[in-house]
């Protein structure tokens, strides 16, 4: 791959990484302000997803810390939700509730590629802890820069692998999901669901703002001059 290509791609892929990113915070923060009068909470419309699928093995919990978001863990059975988002009758607490749910969905219909997702992460984490083990001790044993930059480059090509599986799980997530909400549509206003849909839709992209930043990471350590210049 040529110098030229790579340093266009590496611009690209930083723009749109960031665009991506903020895409999502900018439309939670919107979206925070739009109530709705007898809204149930985020906690509540997952509770109600779930119900009307006939699932009723998955715990909703509350996460009050900060180191992990909203998620669905797959092994403990249960859903969770940032106290926000647990406790949030807004449509932004309502479009990342109904988007995690929807991984549940998923895993209730034995779907491939959330299967493949979990997989991955597993052995993303695993690979990813082992190299940078290993570049430490290179550090420490006094090993060039650049054979330690070509395992840090290693730990972002796994990561990006990973998010790039990640991102058809997650879009096929909210379209699950949308397909309850439309059945439940009678509970809500119209405006309300689309603002929902349009949270749900910015979840996605935040996915797809992970992928982009570890492509170009994987890009950067690509980059001649970087090699050059970090291998003196």
């Amino acid at each position: 791959m040529s110098t030229t290509i790579i340093v266009i791609t590496f611009g690209f892929t930083m723009f749109a990484a960031m665009l991506a990113r903020d895409r999502f915070r900018s439309i939670y923060k919107k979206f925070k302000e739009d109530q709705f009068r007898n809204s149930p909470t985020g906690a509540e419309l997952a509770a109600e997803i779930l119900r009307q699928r006939g699932i009723s093995s998955i715990r909703i919990v509350e996460h009050k810390g900060s180191t992990l978001g909203d998620h669905y863990d797959e092994r403990r059975k249960c859903l969770v939700l940032t106290s926000e988002n647990f406790h949030g009758t807004h449509s932004a607490a309502l479009g990342v509730a109904a988007h995690e749910v929807g991984h549940v969905l998923q895993h209730a219909d034995g779907y491939t590629p959330l299967l493949a997702r979990q997989s991955a992460v597993r052995m993303t984490v695993a690979v990813s802890g082992l190299v940078f083990i290993i570049c430490i001790v290179l550090v420490a044993i006094r090993i060039p820069l650049r054979g330690v930059l070509l395992g840090f480059s290693i730990t972002w090509f796994l990561m990006m692998i990973y998010n790039l599986i990640t991102m058809p799980v997650e879009w096929d997530a909210s379209r699950r999901s949308r397909e309850m909400l439309e059945d439940m549509s009678v509970r809500f206003h119209s405006r309300q669901l689309d603002s929902i849909y349009t949270v749900m839709g910015a979840t996605c992209w935040r996915y797809t703002g992970a992928f982009l930043g570890s492509l170009r990471h994987v890009l950067y350590h690509l980059m001649p001059t970087h090699g050059s210049s970090k291998g003196a």
